[in-house]
């Protein structure tokens, strides 16, 4: 390609502007100032889920912000994803300018803060949550940069993915067609993905590497460790030093 024809060609448009933390502290604020939104995440805290009506509340006025700010773009195509979290995740207008996933991540503060495990949006444990979480994508349409979960974050996950049967069916009838039998690729993509991403998502992990939830609830449904409570199952998920930084 000739140097003439470089200059003529568009540069490739960014997927978002950038997102700043002082920006999702705002978000937060605002998520918490609504009473019906408020309420839910007071309700729901740090573990417990949404009801679809909460869902729509809390959209509405992620949706309220965004327009407030003026980052949706309706003449833009909208960002898609490849899972829709099964419909239990609050989430930003999908024309947002601005990274849905990240802005995401206010939804998740408030939620800690409504359930008291962090005191407020001026509490700096507010900021440090969201830094922590807070990720940049490799280039303008690129992935997720990643770093290590938490012991604690594998067993959230571990503990959520458990207690949905749609999930936990999947698991034991894998391991009904032997140790290392595979998951159909269907349930993979309808039922097994679509929660992960959601419990991803509801504690604010989209940034954390590999988890190795499945394995540990294989291992729980063969009979080789005896449940998420036994310190088995701990020493399974800290063995992992390649993906759990504890």
């Amino acid at each position: 390609m000739s140097p003439e024809s470089d200059e003529s060609s568009p540069p490739p448009q960014k997927m978002f502007e950038p997102t700043s933390v002082d920006e999702l502290l705002e978000l937060t604020a605002f998520l918490r100032a609504d009473e019906a939104a408020r309420q839910a995440f007071e309700r729901v805290g740090v573990h417990r889920d949404f009801t679809p009506e909460e869902v729509n509340v809390i959209a509405r006025v992620l949706a309220d912000f965004v327009a407030r700010r003026t980052w949706r773009a309706p003449d833009r195509r909208p960002t898609t994803f490849a899972h829709d979290f099964c419909g239990e995740v609050p989430f930003p207008p999908l024309d947002s300018t601005r990274d849905p996933l990240l802005l995401n991540l206010a939804v998740t503060l408030a939620r800690w803060i409504g359930g008291g495990a962090v005191s407020g949006v001026d509490d700096p444990e507010a900021r440090a949550f969201l830094e922590d979480r807070f990720f940049e994508r490799v280039g303008d349409r690129g992935g997720i940069l990643t770093k290590k979960a938490t012991a604690d974050e594998v067993m959230w996950m571990a503990r959520s993915l458990m207690a949905n049967s749609a999930y936990w069916d999947v698991v034991k009838e894998v391991v009904k067609k032997g140790e290392f039998a595979g998951i159909d690729d269907d349930l993979l993509r309808d039922v097994v993905m679509p929660l992960e991403d959601a419990i991803r998502a509801k504690y604010g992990l989209i940034n954390r590497g590999h988890l190795g939830v499945h394995s540990l609830l294989r291992a729980i449904a063969m009979g080789k460790i005896d449940s998420l409570d036994s310190p088995a199952a701990w020493e399974s998920i800290r063995a992992d030093k390649m993906f759990v930084r504890d």
